[in-house]
């Protein structure tokens, strides 16, 4: 019989990564001291893409490339804003 109780769980190296790190395009981290600004005009366009989309939760790092802001959603779409 299927009791639903949790047998065993595995974490993977992906899932203890720091999901605030922000990459460039080539890879490279970008120092927190220079993502601040970025993570705050994101969420500056995140509330005000709210107000016309409703998009799945966010539950990778996002990239930037170029000024513009890419990342995954649980929707199965990338977003790119810039």
């Amino acid at each position: 019989m299927k009791s639903g109780k949790l047998i065993w769980d595995f974490k993977t190296e992906a899932s203890k990564a720091d999901p605030f790190k922000v990459l460039n395009a080539d890879g490279s981290l970008i120092p927190e001291s220079l993502y601040a600004p970025v993570l705050n005009d994101f969420e500056d366009m995140y509330i005000a893409f709210f107000k016309f989309v409703s998009i799945g939760a966010i539950m990778s790092s996002p990239v930037v490339d170029k000024g513009v802001v890419y990342f995954g959603s649980m929707d199965g779409n990338l977003y790119a804003l810039r």
